[in-house]
């Protein structure tokens, strides 16, 4: 097929390319989202405000035209890159851990390997260790009733705060996001960032990719993601 039938793709432009320092606006990544499976065009931007108005650390997402060598290409969902600048603008101690779409448990509930979790790395990758992720996997393994559950998510999240994630998450049906296990060969969900915050030894759940939530609000749109 020609260019003409091509779906609008999502972009990332890197302005530290080739190990510059070169920065725009503060910013080493600018991150363009296509909302081509969102006919709002509002998912991303109306969902990471809502976190964000609960107190959840989130990304800022806006609407940008594009503009390539004077010619429009379309309307796209500039949305804030989960780094370590990330980390440094939203916490007091920003040096610590970012990692993509790794989980402490997996779905028989024992806890996941150190070197897979730190696959993940997306922060520090030159230490590849998650030892608080990695420790609140193993703790949560371990736990044997209610009581040391409640002790070990108190010890290892800030709960207000993973609370009001759970709470806009369930609001805005984010069926895409940590709480939707697909099982394949394996089961395992996505669409999630950990910050390991070495100054308080909390880690803190980032959500992230919200093109499919509010599609299942009223009823199930989306066959794929919707939970029951």
């Amino acid at each position: 097929d020609g260019p003409e039938s091509c779906t609008k793709m999502s972009m990332k432009v890197k302005i530290n390319w080739d190990g510059s320092d070169e920065r725009f606006y503060a910013l080493r990544k600018l991150q363009l989202h296509s909302q081509n499976r969102d006919e709002s065009q509002m998912h991303e931007r109306l969902g990471y405000w809502l976190f964000a108005e609960m107190g959840v650390p989130t990304a800022r997402s806006v609407h940008a035209r594009l503009v390539i060598n004077g010619e429009f290409v379309g309307l796209f969902a500039l949305t804030e890159q989960i780094d370590g600048r990330f980390a440094r603008e939203h916490f007091d101690d920003g040096t610590g851990n970012v990692f993509k779409e790794r989980w402490p448990t997996d779905t028989d509930g024992l806890a996941v390997d150190e070197a897979v979790l730190a696959s993940g790395l997306k922060t520090n990758e030159e230490e590849a260790s998650a030892p608080l992720l990695t420790a609140f996997g193993e703790a949560l393994a371990e736990a044997a009733t209610d009581e040391e559950l409640r002790t070990v998510i108190e010890t290892y999240l800030d709960v207000d705060e993973t609370m009001s994630l759970l709470a806009v998450d369930r609001a805005i049906r984010n069926d895409d996001g940590p709480l939707h296990f697909y099982c394949f060969d394996a089961c395992a969900n996505h669409n999630l960032y950990w910050y390991a915050n070495p100054a308080t030894q909390k880690l803190h759940l980032i959500p992230w990719d919200l093109d499919n939530a509010f599609e299942n609000i009223v009823n199930d749109i989306n066959p794929v993601s919707p939970i029951a």
